[in-house]
């Protein structure tokens, strides 16, 4: 009866285990699709740093043309100022999504470290 009450235990330590690997190999793909997402934010931040400055050349090109009309002048430099603006908001919202991503990474880390925690103790 001992016997069958270990192996029996032995069952149901071996489900566990089971179990957690599922869930340790679930959060892992968390963990690859997050660091998929910061790539992309990353490679989005260079490519709106890069219109930024795109636009900050645009800016400089255009104070050179001393010939311009003032009006036109006015409603061009208003213009590049405005996306200059724009793009300046879009990077710090791009900055804040990936701050917010490492956080979650760091917190899916947290978890998965306690979840092994608990699972190497349970052994």
């Amino acid at each position: 009866q001992r016997e069958a009450r270990s192996q029996a235990r032995i069952l149901e330590l071996e489900e566990t285990v089971d179990e957690l690997e599922g869930k340790l190999r679930a959060e892992s793909s968390s963990r690859h699709e997050l660091a998929l997402q910061i790539r992309k934010l990353k490679a989005s931040l260079a490519e709106q740093e890069h219109l930024r400055a795109s636009a900050e050349g645009v800016v400089a090109e255009v104070r050179q043309q001393e010939g311009m009309r003032q009006e036109g002048w006015d409603r061009v430099r208003k213009e590049l100022t405005a996306r200059s603006n724009l793009l300046a908001e879009e990077k710090r919202d791009l900055c804040e999504e990936l701050e917010s991503l490492r956080d979650s990474k760091r917190r899916s880390e947290e978890d998965y470290d306690a979840k092994l925690s608990a699972l190497r103790k349970s052994q």
